[in-house]
C-alpha cells in the first residue's frame, strides 16, 4: 500500500509537536485586539492542542 500524502490545507492550520500532539493557534487573534485585556492577548500568543478523535484525525492527514 502506498503512503498516505499529507494533507496540504492543513499545513498551514496545524502543525505537530515533537512529542506527537497536535497543535493550532487560537483564533481571535486577526483584529480588535485593543479592547482585549493584556491577559487575554498573551493567552493566545500560546498554541492550543488539539485532542481526541479530532487531533487523532489531523495526526494522520499531517502524516505523523
Amino acid at each position: 500500500m502506498p503512503k498516505m500524502k499529507t494533507k496540504r490545507s492543513i499545513i498551514g492550520r496545524m502543525r505537530l509537536s515533537k512529542t506527537g500532539k497536535v497543535l493550532r493557534t487560537k483564533s481571535s487573534r486577526g483584529h480588535m485586539r485593543v479592547t482585549k485585556s493584556a491577559k487575554q492577548r498573551r493567552a493566545l500568543r500560546q498554541s492550543a492542542v488539539v485532542t481526541g478523535a479530532i487531533g487523532f484525525r489531523y495526526r494522520t492527514l499531517l502524516g505523523g
